[in-house]
């Protein structure tokens, strides 16, 4: 079952290529070890997609962010895997692991949502 998360996701003014897009028919899971994207500089498509996670990280109030869920509209949305290597060379989110599926089920922020460190 895919998750719901009430969100109206920011996307990024410059171009087609958005952090977050829209998924048609099943979700297609990959293994983190597939995810082969180099570190980049810091670009404002990048940023657009480190607003949404942490958007996303206060209306859930969790480091756990799931790769694919279903936003405000009601459209089931996938992160970008490049943006999620990306954040992952830059330390904003943890090393990838695969989940208890054996794929990539969420990305793990680096840093403490709540005050509590949670």
């Amino acid at each position: 079952m895919v998750e719901t998360i009430s969100v109206h996701l920011e996307t990024w003014k410059d171009g087609p290529s958005q952090g977050f897009h829209p998924v048609k028919g099943a979700y297609e899971h990959r293994k983190a070890a597939t995810l082969t994207d180099t570190p980049a500089k810091l670009t404002s498509r990048q940023a657009v997609f480190y607003r949404n996670l942490i958007r996303l990280a206060e209306l859930t109030l969790s480091r756990d962010i799931p790769i694919h869920f279903v936003e405000a509209a009601g459209n089931h949305v996938a992160m970008d895997l490049g943006c999620v290597k990306m954040a992952e060379h830059a330390g904003f989110i943890q090393a990838l692991r695969d989940g208890p599926s054996g794929f990539l089920e969420s990305i793990h922020l680096a840093w403490s949502v709540l005050p509590d460190g949670k």
